[in-house]
């Protein structure tokens, strides 16, 4: 139904979401040592009290690098923790990135009228774009509209100076009005980004998106056909992320296999990304078994893959009732996991509760131990769930224990 992407589209190369940590730097062992601190409610600061304690340093653009990876792994309160540590032990220096990370980390844990009372009491001078861009973003993930166009106009201000960083917050704003249905204002701040060129891939990938969220399949096929037409066009990562989206919202796995062999004739830099939404939407269509051929295929032209694309294979097994295969591509996913990654809690406690009925004990404590082993719980949590598949603990089940971890609202969803 979508046309595949052209010959004439370059594409644009990205760093796979991954980070490399030295074991031969100095704060190698305190970063495993946050690492390792997976209950929410542990103070880490104890850990970088201690650390200097013991007379050893901290750089600033380590703090920095913790604060990023406890980020990347949603642990939110741990990141503000380091954050404020910062500022309040080591009285480092803040730049406007740290100040934009410590409001996005204020609204996520503490709420937005907190964060907005910390942007109250930055100075003027060090309010510019990337701050103002973090409260942009506050505001868009609360869905509070009114306040996100305000801020909207204080970031045109530095439109000149700041195309990059005017882009970004125009997408932001798209996908807001996505989000919550308002459609005409979606129009009418598409047609000013083009009254005014504001033009690069990442706004043609945000337009994608947001006829995907929307169904809209005419703009996708659009956007599409202007991306294949333009010589300046990039295809990102993320452009195919949203291409293969779109074709499995549609059902049409073979125009998501044409896309992905597109990427495959071209990418120079792998994206275990875009393999994932491949297993994802040949699990969502009921194609396990292509499924499988994929991932084993993958493997073996790449290794050993990356924890996510079991956690998908398992989320698949789970999703069609195969439960013994679904406990077996788990247990690998968190085998292969980077420490401290967490795969989807629905399977996963799936996955707990059913070799807990099976009554294999053995298997429910390697699985928990493996957790333990690789930082998916913290130890309460772990404790909680050995005491659960003992029987020792009734009334619950495996998701309720694991909320706290997974940081779920008591409907299920993330917080």
């Amino acid at each position: 139904m979508i046309k595949l992407i052209g010959s004439k589209l370059r594409l644009y190369n990205t760093l796979p979401r991954c980070f490399h940590y030295s074991s031969s730097t100095p704060s190698d062992s305190l970063f495993l040592r946050i690492s390792r601190a997976g209950d929410p409610n542990f103070p880490v600061t104890r850990l970088l009290d201690q650390w200097v304690e013991e007379g050893r340093d901290i750089k600033h653009s380590e703090l920095q690098f913790f604060v990023k990876q406890l980020r990347v792994y949603r642990r939110f309160n741990h990141a503000l923790q380091v954050s404020e540590w910062m500022s309040n032990e080591r009285n480092l220096h803040f730049v406007s990135g740290d100040i934009a990370i410590r409001l996005d980390l204020i609204a996520k844990v503490r709420g937005l009228d907190q964060a907005e009372k910390y942007f109250s009491s930055i100075s003027d001078t060090s309010r510019d774009i990337k701050v103002y861009g973090a409260l942009l973003n506050c505001y868009a993930q609360h869905n509070s509209v009114e306040k996100a166009e305000a801020i909207m106009q204080k970031i045109k201000e530095y439109a000149s100076k700041h195309a990059i960083d005017l882009v970004v917050s125009y997408n932001v704003l798209l996908k807001l009005y996505a989000r919550i249905g308002q459609y005409e204002k979606l129009d009418a701040l598409m047609q000013e980004m083009k009254e005014k060129n504001i033009y690069n891939s990442v706004k043609l990938t945000t337009w994608l998106n947001v006829y995907v969220i929307t169904n809209d399949i005419d703009g996708m096929e659009k956007v599409l056909a202007q991306m294949e037409a333009d010589p300046l066009a990039t295809v990102d990562c993320s452009s195919y992320i949203s291409m293969l989206t779109a074709l499995s919202n549609l059902h049409d796995i073979d125009g998501a296999e044409r896309i992905l062999e597109e990427w495959e004739s071209k990418n120079t830099c792998f994206d275990i990304r875009i393999p994932n939404v491949m297993v994802g939407a040949y699990c969502k269509n009921g194609m396990l078994e292509k499924a499988e051929a994929y991932v084993l295929r993958l493997s073996k032209r790449k290794g050993e893959l990356d924890g996510s694309i079991w956690d998908r294979l398992a989320r698949g097994y789970y999703k069609c009732n195969d439960m013994d295969k679904a406990v077996e591509t788990m247990k690998k996913a968190i085998l292969v996991g980077k420490q401290g990654w967490r795969p989807y809690p629905f399977t996963l406690a799936a996955c707990v509760e059913h070799v807990k009925d099976k009554g294999d004990s053995e298997l429910a404590l390697e699985i928990l131990r493996i957790c333990r082993e690789r930082g998916t719980f913290c130890a309460t949590t772990y404790d909680r769930l050995l005491s659960y598949v003992h029987g020792e603990i009734s009334e619950t089940n495996a998701l309720n224990l694991m909320r706290g971890d997974y940081h779920l609202r008591t409907d299920g969803s993330a917080g």
